[in-house]
């Protein structure tokens, strides 16, 4: 399918692989902050209030582990990329073909987007 690197692929470093994660941890966690400032003041209903702290946590747990398996990839063995169709980051080994990042893929939202939470009230 892909034996050289498509074009919508763009190669980057691991230290930039790694900003972009912790640019979306910042973004989560300033987003939780004021999330939960407006539940307490909101005094929404508890399931809301459980569903959107269950949300942020998954979520902060995924960015934490994706961050810390990055960071233990070694620049000669793995390469960083964009997939500039989706606005993805991912990394492959150098001994994989381009063909197993580069199959058409449902999009994504960028690890920095979240779905706001539904207003009105709950049950």
């Amino acid at each position: 399918m892909y034996e050289t690197k498509p074009d919508f692929i763009n190669e980057v470093a691991k230290e930039f692989y790694m900003d972009e994660l912790d640019r979306g941890l910042d973004s989560l966690l300033k987003s939780a902050k004021s999330e939960m400032e407006q539940l307490a003041t909101n005094h929404s209903h508890n399931v809301g209030v459980a569903q959107r702290l269950s949300y942020f946590w998954t979520t902060y747990g995924r960015l934490i582990q994706r961050l810390i398996e990055v960071r233990s990839l070694s620049d000669e063995d793995y390469t960083f990329f964009q997939n500039l169709k989706d606005g993805q980051f991912g990394f492959k080994g150098k001994g994989m073909s381009w063909a197993s990042v580069g199959g058409d893929f449902p999009p994504k939202n960028p690890i920095t987007d979240h779905p706001q939470m539904p207003s009105g009230q709950y049950l």
